[in-house]
């Protein structure tokens, strides 16, 4: 194994060798592995192995396969950059410009960006000027396929414009990754949406008896966000969407609406609002100071840190007003433990949040606005 992880590292494909193996066969990856394929359809396939080796983070440290794999190797610190930067993957699609083994030109037809990438004798199938579905990742100044790819025969011009208009809005945090200019208005929302929060409610973190309250809250938000912007701007929402007046629907999953247990709604100034539900618990939990808590609470609490959505500023929001002996019950951690245990937990179960991120906000056509979707 040692003469493996030793051999050369001239090409992409030669770190991906490395990736596959570790991610999928060794002792600290296999079984993450095999969760991860379980609750993503079932079948080892090639785009659900590339997701996990490439952006999935393991909870027994909150570190991913391109973290280890990073930092085992014995490479120049520019490919440890390029590896550790896999989990960005520019999936989109690609317009074949040449292919001339070893290299393909391709141009993404949502930034109009091209990359040069390297190739070996398979790429011939792609044929110049047709469009091409995947994924690229950087190694040592070009790009590489990463994971499977879908050619496409015959596409319009009137095709590629629907295209590109349904993948910016059904994965915008993918089009964030190589759009610098629409990422940049995301945040520049996101963050416009974050002061009118505040403004509105005061606070970041407001917390609700039920869904029900907390749907009529946004909806008077809504409402109070159409009325501080320009008349002009509302004018054309209004006739762009068919409108006579604004009144922004609220379309909730049932489970959230129908909570009846305590609604927590925290407005993440980097990347928009996280709900969590049966927050009463959570409540409850953190105010007895780590003595007594019942188990539903405890429960609640360890939910909060293993959910995926929670951000660790919503958590550390919480521990500023109510302190972390809580969390720290609720892990069976004794008090006179090292207080870093809360940096660890957050580390282990929220690793993807370490990472870069973007705004969970669609950009639309209309200028001056757009479409947020909460985390849940």
């Amino acid at each position: 194994m040692k003469t493996f992880l030793t051999t050369p590292n001239q090409y992409g494909w030669d770190a991906k060798i490395k990736l596959v193996w570790l991610g999928q066969h060794s002792y600290l990856f296999r079984l993450s592995c095999e969760q991860y394929v379980r609750t993503h359809g079932g079948t080892p396939d090639i785009p659900t192995l590339d997701d996990f080796l490439c952006q999935a983070n393991t909870c027994w440290s909150g570190l991913g396969v391109i973290d280890v794999l990073a930092a085992t190797l014995d490479i120049p610190e520019s490919q440890r950059h390029d590896l550790r930067s896999w989990y960005e993957r520019h999936t989109g699609y690609f317009r074949v410009l040449s292919v001339q083994v070893p290299r393909m030109e391709v141009q993404n037809i949502l930034n109009e960006e091209s990359y040069t990438v390297r190739v070996d004798e398979r790429a011939r199938r792609f044929q110049a000027h047709r469009l091409v579905f995947g994924g690229l990742v950087p190694w040592d100044g070009e790009w590489y396929w990463s994971g499977m790819q879908r050619g496409f025969t015959t596409v319009t011009e009137e095709m590629i414009a629907q295209v590109k208009q349904d993948f910016r809005v059904q994965a915008p945090q993918i089009v964030y990754r190589y759009c610098g200019d629409l990422a940049a208005k995301a945040r520049e929302l996101v963050g416009k949406h974050y002061q009118q929060f505040m403004d509105y409610h005061g606070k970041d973190l407001v917390m609700y008896p039920d869904g029900h309250t907390m749907a009529d809250d946004m909806r008077k938000f809504h409402q109070y966000q159409f009325d501080s912007a320009p008349k002009e701007k509302v004018e054309a929402f209004l006739k762009k969407h068919h409108l006579r007046q604004p009144s922004p629907k609220m379309e909730l999953p049932p489970d959230i609406l129908e909570c009846d247990d305590g609604v927590g709604v925290y407005c993440n100034e980097d990347e928009g609002q996280e709900i969590m539900t049966s927050f009463d618990d959570v409540i409850s939990g953190f105010r007895k100071h780590g003595q007594g808590l019942r188990e539903d609470e405890s429960e609640m609490i360890r939910q909060l840190l293993y959910s995926d959505a929670i951000s660790p500023k919503f958590v550390r929001a919480l521990v500023q007003e109510y302190g972390d002996a809580s969390i720290g019950s609720a892990f069976l951690i004794p008090q006179d433990y090292d207080k870093h245990y809360l940096e660890y937990l957050l580390r282990r179960y929220k690793g993807h949040f370490y990472r870069k991120r973007y705004p969970s906000l669609t950009i639309v056509d209309t200028p001056g606005e757009a479409s947020s979707h909460p985390h849940l």
